[in-house]
């Protein structure tokens, strides 16, 4: 006896959409690498002198101070708890500080009293209550 020939398969829908979202993740996430390793390949002679100076200053005792507006705000407050608080298991705390004032009013401050006396005032003022 002849064995008759199995019908074709047919996805289901979820299945083509899962291929189709892997596909999608998968170009988003070569392009995101991509972006990093051109940076990184065009920079990392600087990034490296910055962490040698970075690290000179800690040693004598400096302190990292971070800030920014809107999404990088969260940022800087992310990287300084990181100097602060290493998650990395035997990794030593470095001094680090997020600034923590209203981004929104440095620009006034810069009007009223020049921009360098702005950001002197809000450094002093994030300095002082942490002390």
């Amino acid at each position: 006896m002849e064995r008759e020939a199995k019908p074709e398969r047919i996805k289901a829908p979820e299945q083509d959409q899962t291929v189709r979202f892997k596909s999608l993740l998968t170009a988003r996430f070569e392009r995101s690498m991509a972006v990093s390793e051109s940076f990184f390949k065009t920079e990392s002679s600087r990034v490296a002198q910055a962490c040698r100076e970075m690290a000179q200053r800690f040693h004598r005792g400096g302190r990292l101070l971070s800030f920014g507006a809107g999404a990088a705000a969260s940022d800087a407050q992310h990287v300084a708890v990181e100097f602060v608080h290493p998650v990395t298991v035997g990794r030593r705390a470095l001094p680090g500080l997020a600034l923590g004032e209203e981004t929104s009013l440095i620009p006034l401050k810069a009007d009223q009293n020049g921009a360098g006396s702005a950001l002197v005032e809000i450094i002093f003022q994030s300095i002082t209550w942490q002390v």
